[in-house]
């Protein structure tokens, strides 16, 4: 399991199928752990095509509709890094209601679930292959590098940070 998450994977996985229904497929059943994440042109581990080029028209089992991708728009497989790119960004749009004095246990539910599903995917985006364990590392090394930054007063550091990630040792930051 992820040092991002700490839940059943059984109640993950229903919570990701839940905001992205795109995500029923076995291909992201949490936690991943596939080797290398496809390019668009090649074909996938069952012999599938990593892209399909056609319109939106509605969910395509094991794929993902991405407006933006290499390949232009159409259907990626969601063995391809570009497909957990736009369900990240497809996933701020569907956020549930915020929680204020008022919230009431459903809320907070929706909200820690929703939390849940968007730490996931952050890890997947970024991850330099499909595996949520090394999702998981590169996350943390992103955040200590921009606590690190912003510690010694880094702003523009810790602004790029995003782009770059620092391992730390002891005593010692370098970039990796």
């Amino acid at each position: 399991m992820s040092c991002l998450i700490s839940k059943p994977e059984a109640e993950i996985n229903r919570s990701m199928i839940k905001f992205l229904p795109e995500l029923d497929s076995e291909y992201a059943r949490y936690p991943m752990h596939h080797p290398q994440w496809y390019q668009p042109s090649q074909k996938g581990p069952k012999g599938e095509p990593c892209f399909i080029q056609e319109t939106e028209n509605g969910i395509k089992k094991d794929y993902v509709f991405c407006k933006c991708g290499s390949e232009g728009p159409g259907y990626y497989l969601l063995m391809t890094k570009v497909s957990y790119v736009n369900l990240y960004t497809k996933l701020d749009s569907l956020q549930p209601g915020t929680c204020g004095v008022a919230c009431n246990a459903a809320d907070r539910k929706a909200l820690d679930e929703y939390d849940d599903v968007k730490r996931v995917l952050y890890g997947r985006h970024l991850s330099p292959r499909p595996d949520d364990a090394a999702a998981g590392k590169r996350a943390m090394d992103e955040a200590q590098g921009m606590a690190i930054a912003a510690y010694n007063g880094d702003v523009g550091a810790s602004l790029g940070a995003a782009a770059t990630v620092f391992a730390v040792t002891d005593k010692n930051v370098k970039l990796r």
